[in-house]
């Protein structure tokens, strides 16, 4: 397992580019709360519940994709393919490359649709490899001196966010993100539930189609 860590660790800062909505407890797993199933098509699910003490609410959403582990997780650890599939993404500017520890920070820009204000956010990532295969990261928004707040942007400060990857035996990867995220600033309300539902069911048909036309080198 280590040759594969070790050419997986240097890009591990994307995965959280493509959770960046999700609003997430620190565990991608079975016990986060279900209060409502908001969508289950094209064999992706998408669950919205409230957290205590979070104005706006988190989501679990997952699928399966037909593919190894290895590509997968090349496709979410690689930010130079961020703005070519995850939705909304701009850049993701590197603050400190991965280190012993599976640990990276940087800055990620959201394009959002006019007349919205973009956003920013910085971000520690988290990256470990599991005794069943699988491999989680886990994501949230911190301060860096490196990065200062631009005129242009609204900063997002509250941030936590989760990704689980799950090879199974039939070649299918299982595929959980859930987490939460406040915008700030202004956002209508329409336009904060078109994120917590659309958005990750949105970012997973892309993730789907884009592994199924390219292949990428872990």
């Amino acid at each position: 397992m280590k040759p594969i860590v070790s050419k997986m660790m240097p890009r591990l800062l994307f995965l959280c580019c493509a959770s960046f909505f999700s609003h997430a407890l620190a565990q991608a797993d079975a016990h986060l709360p279900m209060t409502k199933l908001a969508i289950d098509k094209q064999g992706i699910k998408v669950w919205t519940y409230k957290v205590k003490n979070n104005p706006v609410f988190s989501y679990k959403a997952a699928t399966s994709i037909y593919s190894s582990i290895t590509n997968v997780s090349a496709l979410l650890l690689n930010p130079n393919e961020a703005p070519k599939w995850a939705p909304y993404v701009r850049r993701i500017d590197v603050l400190s490359p991965t280190n012993a520890a599976g640990i990276a920070i940087y800055r990620m820009e959201l394009d959002l649709p006019f007349p919205l204000t973009d956003r920013d956010v910085v971000i520690k990532s988290q990256l470990s490899y599991l005794a069943d295969g699988s491999i989680l990261l886990f994501n949230e928004a911190t301060q860096d001196q490196r990065a200062p707040i631009q005129d242009n942007m609204v900063r997002v400060a509250r941030y936590q966010g989760s990704w689980l990857l799950k090879p199974n035996t039939q070649g299918y990867v299982e595929i959980t993100t859930s987490g939460y995220a406040d915008l700030g600033g202004a956002i209508p309300a329409s336009f904060a539930n078109l994120f917590v539902e659309q958005q990750p069911y949105q970012m997973l048909q892309s993730m789907r189609s884009y592994l199924r036309d390219n292949r990428l080198q872990s």
